[in-house]
């Protein structure tokens, strides 16, 4: 017998028994839009990774493709499903070319206990088609080991307003993300949701957006480890938009026979200095960058000279030596961006780095010549400036007027990889606990301290009080008498200071612990009045009020008794962390608001999309590539 199939082959005419796309289960090459298909894959393809070398269950298949994809890895990939011609198929295409790889006819709803329990279960686009969700989720919990990983999918609900019932005529019940997340918790002690975008690329992405995705991903396991590590191994949801952005700038260099974007980082002297920073100026964009398909390198500035880029982004001050090479710097059409990002090269010592300096008899500015020097590497080999704070925006654009339309201020994103956030109740510090600030820098900033020393003494002396001051323990210059970081912060401090090496590792912790943040600046000083608000908006994100120096760029983030203070005396210093110390819940609501205004405005999603329009020399708003939460 022979029937007419109802769906995009309407024309074709197929034996009943014969396998077909009919929009049930996506078939490679044969859907209705290249879209669909790339989002199934997708699904695959994202955790394929977790397959590998381990037992792995694909539930409701379908046609097979994506077991197939997960036995390339896999120690043994199963696939089931309900349809007998669907086995049928996927044993007759994929069955024979692996013997890891095997299917078989079995209900989604009525699993069978395994003898050997699977590792990894998946199952997408099939909680939607069940009439009794859970049969199926208790179902899935039978066939896998207790600490075993599901991973399933649902698409968002698109319910007809006239019946009450999904568009979609397959589907008995589309969950909301709360629904299912609900759903799974009766069955995983631990549930985690992910998105996967509607728009191309459709990738996965941690954290379900209801605005931007058309699925919830859900990851599902007894093993809370294991589901975090998955979870921080997807690509943010800004990620998704920026690969998006930088596919059709490359796809448009290969129609056009180009090669990809190619981009080159120069850090600062040509080395990883030992400042914590370093990751944001330098790592960062780059990850972001190579993550979105553009080539990318971090070289000293001697290579450049040697390797075709498209773009180079450098830190480095050297600037005779941009200057002396300045045709193979520019050739074809190369760029050159320059980020001053910290503190500018052109503003002599800061007090901190320097005993002249901090005594008043260092001049404000370097040597006439070495501002010739720059300005001429300005005008000359710049096609883009990048300033830290409008502080320096207005030097540079004083200094070099050529470059002031190709000047912009773009702060340095949070590191969200080293700063985490840790939950106070399980830090090791509250035992005996007293009001604790905390300082983090670079190793030579550490006579900043200086600045609000003496109100920290004067407190100690009538409230339990203890500064924590974490920085590298080497120094590079000598200043007050000693080469040894913590010898000279107890003799700033006194013993109510706590000193600790920064490590990646260990700073979120030591912020956990921390009641409030202290960025404090020396006054009359250029290199402290040109540095950005960094080390307040990490604070901040770490949920710390923060207390700083009066600096044009501390005094515009900060809202005074919002997510901060700004301290322009001794006698503000001392009335400020007295105030944070006699009001603890004050305190803390304070953190809460300077968090949520950090993570607004200085995450890596609100400042990737204006670096990559930078980077790509595009005139197109920065609101088109991402979109800040």
């Amino acid at each position: 017998m022979i029937e007419v199939t109802s769906q995009a082959n309407s024309s074709i005419y197929r034996r009943p028994d014969e396998f077909y796309f009919d929009g049930l289960c996506m078939v490679p090459g044969e859907s209705w839009h290249p879209q669909m298909e790339l989002e199934h894959w997708n699904r695959y393809m994202a955790f394929q990774y977790l397959a590998e070398s381990r037992n792995v269950l694909d539930v409701a298949c379908g046609e097979g493709y994506g077991t197939a994809l997960l036995a390339k890895v896999a120690r043994m990939a199963t696939g089931w499903d309900l349809s007998e011609i669907n086995i049928r198929h996927a044993k007759k295409k994929y069955g024979a070319s692996r013997d890891n790889l095997n299917y078989a006819v079995e209900d989604a709803c009525d699993l069978p206990a395994c003898a050997c329990p699977a590792d990894v279960v998946c199952s997408f686009e099939t909680i939607e088609h069940v009439n009794d969700i859970d049969a199926f989720v208790s179902g899935l919990t039978r066939v896998m080991t207790n600490d075993g990983i599901a991973i399933i999918s649902a698409p968002k609900p698109h319910i007809n307003p006239a019946t009450k019932r999904p568009f979609n005529p397959y589907h008995v019940r589309e969950l909301s993300s709360e629904e299912l997340e609900l759903v799974l918790r009766n069955y995983f002690r631990c549930v985690a949701l992910a998105g996967q975008s509607k728009e191309f690329p459709c990738e996965i992405h941690r954290l379900f957006d209801e605005s931007n995705d058309s699925y919830t991903i859900a990851i599902a396991s007894n093993d809370a480890k294991a589901v975090e590590t998955i979870v921080r191994r997807l690509p943010d949801a800004y990620m998704v938009l920026i690969r998006k952005r930088l596919f059709r700038r490359q796809f448009n260099r290969i129609r056009n026979f180009q090669k990809p974007l190619r981009v080159l980082f120069v850090p600062l002297v040509n080395r990883a200095c030992g400042n914590p920073s370093d990751r944001r100026r330098i790592s960062m964009p780059s990850d972001f960058l190579r993550q979105s398909g553009a080539e990318v390198a971090v070289v000293n500035k001697e290579d450049v000279l040697n390797i075709n880029s498209h773009v180079i982004y450098s830190q480095d001050r050297n600037y005779r030596f941009w200057l002396d090479n300045i045709e193979a710097v520019t050739r074809n059409g190369r760029r050159l961006i320059f980020s001053f990002s910290d503190a500018l090269g052109l503003t002599g010592y800061s007090h901190a780095h320097n005993f002249d300096a901090y005594c008043g008899k260092e001049t404000q500015f370097a040597d006439e010549g070495r501002h010739r020097e720059l300005k001429e590497f300005l005008e000359k080999c710049c096609a883009f400036v990048l300033a830290g704070s409008d502080f320096q925006k207005r030097i540079i654009c004083g200094l070099a007027p050529a470059i002031a339309s190709r000047t912009a201020v773009l702060a340095d994103p949070i590191d969200i990889d080293t700063y985490k956030l840790q939950s106070k109740e399980n830090a090791k510090y509250l035992e005996n606990r007293c009001f604790t600030l905390i300082w983090e820098g670079f190793c030579d900033n550490v006579p900043y301290l200086l600045v609000c020393a003496g109100a920290i003494k004067r407190l100690a002396k009538r409230i339990p009080l203890k500064v924590i001051v974490v920085c590298s323990r080497s120094r590079r210059n000598e200043f007050l008498g000693t080469k040894e970081n913590a010898e000279l912060v107890h003799k700033i401090l006194g013993d109510v200071a706590e000193f600790h090496i920064w490590d990646k590792e260990t700073i979120s912790g030591l912020m956990s612990v921390a009641d409030a943040g202290l960025a404090p600046a020396f006054m009359n000083c250029s290199f402290s009045a040109a540095k950005p608000e960094n080390k307040a908006v990490i604070y901040n994100y770490m949920k710390l009020p923060v207390i700083a120096g009066p600096t044009e760029a501390y005094s515009k983030y900060i809202r005074d008794g919002t997510n901060g203070f700004i301290a322009a005396t001794d006698e503000d210093w001392e009335r400020h962390i007295e105030y944070l110390c006699r009001n603890p819940e004050q305190c803390l609501r304070m953190g809460e608001s300077g968090h949520k205004i950090a993570k607004e405005s200085y995450s890596v999603e609100a400042i990737a999309g204006r670096m990559l329009q930078i980077f790509l020399n595009d005139s197109v708003p920065a609101a088109d590539i991402v979109s800040v939460q």
